[in-house]
């Protein structure tokens, strides 16, 4: 039975603002580059997601390696331009509803995850934080799988993992949580068919 729905953020939950792609390309010294600006922030962000680096520190040396004069602060706000998906989150709540533990489970560095609790209120929303800047361990490494695990003191089988990447889906399932790949496309329904195919019945 499951006892915890472990739900992804980003491509999940919630999307980046219509704004966030046209803002970036405001920085690009080119349209045509922007993808491969876009290709060296990430670089830079992925050491930043297991919280050892700040993303704030590194980033001045890719905005300076494209001759970028926007302040670091600048690009760190760019990153958190997020639409959250309410009508996902309504069935957070009402998953919680049932008295089953939700959790949030995602990447992100320290900047983007305080917006996450201090401006959006996941906090709030969810029982657990498992943030990977917190928990010291990234998707798709077995390690932050099993520190979930270990937290919650439950069987890993008892646990529904939900992310939008196959292979933070495979990786959960190699720990033994059970695991499922989600698209936005399939909105809300897709979600609660998902649910209900683990025993955990809520309406649209």
């Amino acid at each position: 039975m499951i006892t915890s729905v472990l739900f992804d953020a980003d491509g999940v939950l919630q999307t980046p603002s219509d704004e966030w792609r046209s803002t970036l390309e405001t920085l690009s010294p080119g349209a045509d580059k922007t993808d491969e600006l876009l290709a060296d922030i990430f670089a830079a962000e992925k050491n930043c997601l297991t919280g050892a680096i700040e993303f704030s520190e590194v980033l001045p040396e890719v905005l300076d390696r494209w001759g970028i004069t926007r302040s670091a602060q600048e690009v760190l706000d760019i990153w958190t331009l997020i639409d959250p998906r309410y009508d996902l989150l309504r069935l957070v709540e009402q998953v919680r509803a049932l008295d089953v533990h939700v959790g949030l489970a995602t990447n992100q560095q320290q900047h983007r995850a305080a917006y996450l609790v201090d401006m959006l209120g996941y906090d709030e929303l969810f029982d657990d934080l498992f943030i990977s800047c917190h928990v010291g361990h990234a998707k798709p490494s077995h390690d932050y799988f099993e520190y979930m695990a270990q937290f919650l003191g439950r069987d890993p089988t008892s646990l529904l993992f939900i992310d939008d990447h196959p292979q933070n889906v495979e990786a959960a399932r190699q720990v033994g949580l059970s695991a499922e790949v989600y698209s936005l496309e399939t909105g809300p329904e897709g979600m609660i068919a998902l649910l209900s195919a683990h025993g955990i019945d809520i309406c649209a």
